[in-house]
């Protein structure tokens, strides 16, 4: 009998625990993540937030390079938990020193892929460098992109000069951000995290269709939800405009003479990028943001038949923008989680 109780409070400590998830993890860590790399997530996410990464890719970095094992050492002298060439084995040392590298090629090359490529094979020498050392000309990522004759930003261009280890390993660490997100985050050009820009919403394809607004092609994508529902940053960015876009900012809608996109929230988060909130009740914040930061809330100003918002992104200048040259809008779907688009 005493045996069976014993056995029966050792059970219940381990439901317990199992229940608060500190066994086998680590409190706050995401559950996607296998257990060798979530022993490291306190000294992980801090490093995360002060160089502006997001945790998951570092994860999944850490996964590819070392599986979480502080002692891994490659062939070629990558030491430690982030395999840094010729770095220290020390647990901390190594992950700062591996995601301030890391957060050094996304701030260069502006493409998360063309940052991971850095990051196996080496950034390259800069034009400025080359000619001091002329054999090293058609090394690492700007190498690559030499030898192709196309620019950093043209990442699929010079892919395919780019060592065949790289060329392995830049879907390997893709593939294990995707898995550890469950298909609900993606990262931007620069890195940062994408999201939609509301919690909960229905939604109908209808970018590039005759809606009927009057435009030949829906310059964006109309997310249902009632009005009052808080519209969230989908990037890490700032807000460069905010007031009344293309019409008027009559609210009501199209019922009550409201032309245009109404209010609106225009954020920039990458070079001639911009993510435009529309059809707006107010906005909140005039300042940078974080992607998931409350931006306004949904209403029916401008042409609106309903609650929604309409989401939509531009590529090329704000001024173009504001004028509408009608040249600039872009699917915004390929900005979409992977979740959203499979549902």
């Amino acid at each position: 009998m005493r045996l069976l109780v014993i056995c029966l409070f050792a059970l219940l400590v381990v439901l317990s625990l199992l229940g608060s998830g500190t066994l086998n993890g680590v409190v706050g860590a995401p559950g996607g993540v296998p257990s060798s790399v979530t022993q490291w997530w306190g000294s992980l996410e801090p490093l995360a937030r002060q160089y502006e990464v997001d945790p998951l890719l570092i994860a999944a970095v850490m996964m590819q390079e070392s599986g979480g094992d502080p002692r891994a050492r490659s062939w070629a002298g990558a030491n430690g938990l982030m395999q840094v060439l010729d770095g220290p084995f020390e647990p901390n040392s190594n992950l700062e020193s591996g995601i301030r590298i890391l957060a050094t090629n996304l701030k260069t090359f502006k493409n998360v892929r063309a940052a991971l490529a850095a990051y196996n094979a080496g950034p390259g020498l800069s034009d400025a460098d080359v000619a001091s050392y002329p054999a090293q000309r058609f090394a690492g990522v700007r190498g690559a992109a030499r030898q192709a004759g196309a620019s950093l930003a043209d990442f699929d261009k010079y892919y395919v000069y780019l060592p065949a280890e790289t060329r392995k390993y830049v879907p390997a660490v893709m593939a294990y951000y995707e898995r550890f997100s469950n298909g609900t985050a993606t990262l931007s050009a620069t890195g940062g995290p994408i999201r939609m820009p509301l919690d909960r919403f229905n939604w109908t394809p209808t970018f590039g269709k005759d809606i009927g607004n009057g435009q030949a092609a829906h310059s964006g994508e109309d997310l249902m939800a009632p009005c009052g529902t808080p519209v969230k940053a989908a990037f890490n960015g700032t807000i460069v405009y905010r007031g009344c876009l293309y019409g008027n900012c009559r609210d009501g809608g199209a019922t009550n003479g409201a032309t245009g996109h109404g209010l609106v929230v225009i954020e920039q988060f990458d070079a001639n990028r911009y993510a435009v909130y529309a059809h707006l009740a107010n906005y909140v914040t005039d300042r940078d943001v974080k992607a998931g930061d409350m931006v306004g809330t949904i209403g029916m100003t401008g042409w609106s038949l309903g609650c929604h918002l309409h989401y939509a992104i531009w590529n090329g200048s704000l001024d173009d923008l504001l004028k509408d040259t009608g040249k600039g809008w872009i699917d915004p779907k390929q900005y979409f989680p992977t979740a959203v688009l499979s549902q």
